[in-house]
C-alpha cells in the first residue's frame, strides 16, 4: 500500500455507499435516530405551541397562588398539598390528598422568567416528551443488545418500532397537549431515567450509578405517585433481560425502594396518614347510584363489574383510538352489570392475558414482559387498589402504553418470521411487511394525534367538542355550558367596545339592540348542555347555578331565581348563589321597571335586592325610587332618593333623579318650595356632571 506523502493536504477518498447500503446505515444510525425522535415530538405536538391554557391548567398554573409567586412560591409548593395553591387551606380537597410538587416547581420557574406564557409551557412539554422517547429508545437498546447481524436487524426493528409507536399514540394527547399533563411526563421520565441508570450500573459495573438511579426515580415520584409501580417494573426487567440472580435483582431494586420510602415519609409529613373516605358527591366518586333522593355507593360486585368494563375500554382505545374525549365522568360510563357481554369480554380478555403471562413467565417470553409491564403500571390507576375519582382517563394509559407498544411490535416481528417460513431474519427486506404495517399504524396514529391536538386549543374548543362525545357526562355538559356563557360574555364586551365612539343616545341604543339579541341567543345555546347535566346528575349544584346565570342573561329573571334557589338547596351555604340571587333581583327590578314598565313587579324585585349585602343598595334604592315615582307614589320616591344622596353625596345621577321628583311633585301641587328644591338639586347635578363639587 502506498503511503501518503508527509505534509500532504489530500485526504484518502472515502468509498461511496450504494443506495441500499445508505438505507441500511441509516437504519442503524443512533445519532440520526436521536434527531428523528425529537423532530417527531415536534411534528406531533408542534401545533400546540399556539394553544392557550386549558382544563386543569387553572389549578396548577393560571389561578395557583404558589405558582404565580414564582421562585418565592416554591417552598409552599413543596410543603403543601398540590391543590392548596388553588383552593386555599381547605379540608379534604381530594380524598387522601395529592402531593405532586415537582411539575409545579417547573411552572413557578417558568412564571418567574417568562410570566404567564402558555407557549413556554407547551414548548416545555414537547421537549420533555421528546426526551421521554429518547430515554425509552436508550433503554430498549440496552434490553436488546445486538451481537450478530441477525440480532442487529431484529433488535433495531423492536427498538425503533416500540419507541415511535409509543410516541405516536393518540391517547397521549391529553398528557402533552395539556400543560398540566407535565406531571405525567415527568413521572415517566423519572421512572425511565432511573431504570436506564440502574441497567447501566449493572451492565457496566458502575455501582455509583445506582445512587443516581435512586435520585432520578425520586424525582419521578415527586412528579406523581404513579412512579411507584416501577418497584415492580425494575426487578421484572432484570429478570427478563439480564442474567442477574435474585440477590442481584433485589440489590439493584434497593435504590428504588429507598427513594420510595423517602417519598412516602415526605408525603406523610405534608399530608398526614389520613387517606379520607370516598366522598358522596358524584363528580368526585363515580361509584355512586341514586336511590330515591340519595346517592348510595355501588355494591362491591357492582363496582368490580364497572371497573372491569372500564379496563376493557382502555384496551379498546389502545388498539383503536378512534373516538377520544378528556371526560369519562359519570355517567359517560354508568353502572355496568356482570350480565353485560362487554363486562364479560373484558374479564376473559384480562384473565387470558394474566394466564399467558404466568405460563410464559419462566421462559421469559417478551409478550409476557409486555403484559406484566402493562398490568403493573395500570394497577395504580385502575380503581382496583384505591379510588381515583373518575372511571377512567386517557392520560392514565401514558405509562402502560409502553407495554402495549412493545407487544404490538413483537407480534409484527413474529408475523415477519412466519412469512419467511420461521427462518431467521437476516436482512431488513425480510421485515418489509411488518415494517409496512407498522409504518401505516404509526402514520394513522400520528395523524389522529395532530388532529386531536387541535381540540386542546382552548377550553371553549375542548369542552364544546368533547360534550358531543361524552353526552352522558354531567361534568363535561356542565363545563361546556359554562364555557359557552363565558364566551358569549366576552363576545358581547368586545362588540360593545366598538361602539365607544358613538355619543348619540338613540344611535347607541339602536346599535346595542342587535348585540344584546345575539348575546341572548348565544347564551341560550348553553341551556341544553346544562339541562343535560342536571338530568344526569339531579344534585349538581353548579349546573343549577349556571342555569341561573344563563336565564339572568336571557332576562328570564323568574326562572333565574328558581335555579339559584335550587342550587342553594343542594349546597348550603352557597355564597356564589346568594350573590347571584341578589344581583338577579337588582337586574330584574331594573328590567321590569325600565323595559316592561311593570312597576309593581319591579318594586317587588328591588325590595328583595336590598336584602343582599353584595348588591349596590344605593343603586337599588334609586331604581326603587324611580318605580315609586313612576307608579304615582312620588313621596316614597323622594324619601328613598334623599337617603341615597346622604350615602353617596358625589353622584350626579342621584341629584338629577331627585330633582325630577321634586319638579314632578311641584308641578302637581304648585308648591314653590318643591320647585326651588328641584332647581337646587339640578344645579348640583350639573356641577357634579361637569366635574365640580356642589356648594
Amino acid at each position: 500500500m502506498t503511503k501518503a506523502k508527509k505534509g500532504s493536504s489530500k485526504k484518502a477518498a472515502r468509498p461511496k455507499l450504494k443506495k441500499r447500503e445508505v438505507s441500511t446505515s441509516s437504519f442503524f444510525n443512533k445519532k440520526l435516530h436521536t434527531a428523528i425522535i425529537f423532530l417527531f415530538a415536534f411534528i406531533l405536538y408542534g401545533n400546540t405551541l399556539f394553544h392557550d391554557f386549558t382544563l386543569d391548567d387553572s389549578i396548577v398554573i393560571t389561578e395557583n397562588d404558589f405558582t404565580q409567586a414564582g421562585l418565592s412560591g416554591i417552598p409552599k409548593i413543596l410543603s403543601k398539598d398540590t391543590f392548596v395553591g388553588f383552593f386555599g387551606e381547605e379540608k379534604d380537597l381530594v380524598a387522601g390528598g395529592r402531593y405532586r410538587p415537582l411539575s409545579l416547581v417547573t411552572f413557578a420557574m417558568e412564571y418567574q422568567i417568562f410570566g404567564l406564557n402558555p407557549r413556554i409551557g407547551h414548548l416545555g412539554n414537547i421537549l420533555l416528551y421528546g426526551l421521554t422517547g429518547f430515554l425509552l429508545y436508550l433503554i430498549l437498546m440496552r434490553l436488546f443488545p445486538a451481537k450478530t447481524q441477525t440480532q442487529r436487524v431484529v433488535n433495531m426493528f423492536i427498538t425503533l418500532g416500540t419507541t415511535f409507536l409509543f410516541m405516536a399514540h393518540p391517547l397521549h394527547t391529553e398528557v402533552v397537549a395539556n400543560i398540566k399533563g407535565r406531571d405525567e411526563i415527568m413521572c415517566l421520565l423519572g421512572s425511565l431515567g432511573g431504570l436506564l441508570l440502574i441497567l447501566k450500573s449493572y451492565q457496566e459495573k458502575k455501582p455509583n450509578l445506582a445512587i443516581w438511579a435512586g435520585v432520578v426515580f425520586f424525582l419521578g415520584l415527586m412528579s406523581k405517585e404513579n412512579a411507584i409501580t416501577f418497584l415492580a417494573v425494575v426487578p421484572l426487567t432484570f429478570y427478563f433481560f439480564t442474567k442477574a440472580n435474585t440477590k442481584e435483582i433485589l440489590g439493584h431494586t434497593f435504590p428504588f425502594l429507598i427513594a420510595t420510602v423517602a417519598f412516602i415519609l415526605i408525603r406523610t409529613a405534608v399530608l398526614g396518614l389520613d387517606f379520607g373516605d370516598s366522598p358522596r358527591e358524584l363528580m368526585n366518586n363515580p361509584y355512586l347510584k341514586l336511590e330515591g333522593s340519595q346517592y348510595v355507593p355501588f355494591s362491591a360486585a357492582e363496582k368490580l363489574s364497572t371497573v372491569t368494563y372500564s379496563a376493557g375500554r382502555y384496551a379498546q382505545l389502545l388498539v383503536a383510538p378512534v373516538t377520544l374525549t378528556h371526560d369519562y365522568y359519570p355517567k359517560h360510563i354508568d353502572l355496568m352489570p356482570w350480565s353485560d357481554w362487554r363486562v364479560l369480554l373484558s374479564l376473559f380478555f384480562y384473565l387470558g392475558l394474566i394466564a399467558f403471562a404466568l405460563i410464559k413467565l419462566k421462559s421469559k417470553h417478551l409478550v409476557a414482559y409486555g403484559i406484566i409491564f402493562f398490568i403493573a403500571t395500570f394497577s395504580i390507576v385502575s380503581n382496583v387498589i384505591f379510588p381515583i375519582g373518575t372511571h377512567m382517563s386517557e392520560r392514565f394509559m401514558y405509562m402502560p402504553s409502553i407495554g402495549f407498544s412493545l407487544i404490538v411490535v413483537w407480534l409484527l416481528y413474529l408475523l415477519g418470521t412466519k412469512i419467511i417460513g420461521n427462518a431467521s431474519i437476516k436482512d431488513i427486506k425480510q421485515l418489509g411487511l411488518p415494517i409496512g404495517i407498522l409504518a401505516v399504524v404509526i402514520g394513522l396514529f400520528s395523524f389522529k394525534t395532530v388532529v386531536r391536538n387541535q381540540v386542546w386549543k382552548d377550553n371553549y374548543t375542548l369542552f364544546t367538542t368533547d360534550a358531543h362525545t361524552s353526552t352522558q357526562s354531567a361534568k363535561i355538559q356542565n363545563a361546556a355550558g359554562g364555557e359557552i356563557i363565558s364566551k358569549a360574555i366576552n363576545d358581547r364586551q368586545n362588540a360593545l367596545k366598538k361602539l365607544n365612539g358613538i355619543t348619540d343616545p338613540a344611535q347607541l341604543k339602536a346599535q346595542e339592540a342587535p348585540i344584546l339579541a345575539q348575546f341572548k341567543n348565544d347564551v341560550s345555546t348553553a341551556v341544553p348542555h346544562l339541562n343535560q347535566a342536571i338530568k344526569i346528575h339531579p344534585g349538581y349544584a353548579n349546573a343549577f347555578l349556571l342555569l341561573g346565570n344563563a336565564h339572568n342573561y336571557m332576562q328570564k329573571y323568574d326562572e333565574s331565581i328558581q335555579y339559584f334557589q335550587k342550587a342553594k338547596q343542594l349546597k348550603n351555604p352557597y355564597e356564589e348563589a346568594d350573590k347571584n340571587i341578589g344581583q338577579t333581583y337588582l337586574d330584574g327590578g331594573k328590567y321590569f321597571g325600565e323595559v316592561k314598565n311593570n312597576f309593581p313587579k319591579a318594586i317587588t324585585y328591588l325590595n328583595e335586592a336590598v336584602k343582599y349585602n353584595n348588591v349596590n343598595k344605593n343603586e337599588a334604592n334609586r331604581l326603587l325610587g324611580l318605580c315609586y315615582a313612576s307608579s304615582g307614589q312620588i313621596d316614597k320616591g323622594i324619601q328613598l332618593l334623599e337617603g341615597v344622596i346622604k350615602n353617596a353625596p358625589k353622584e350626579f345621577i342621584y341629584y338629577d333623579n331627585l330633582a325630577a321628583f321634586y319638579g314632578q311633585r311641584g308641578a302637581q301641587t304648585g308648591n314653590p318650595a318643591d320647585q326651588a328644591r328641584a332647581a337646587e338639586l339640578k344645579q348640583k347635578a350639573n356641577q357634579l356632571k361637569n366635574g365640580n363639587q356642589p356648594n
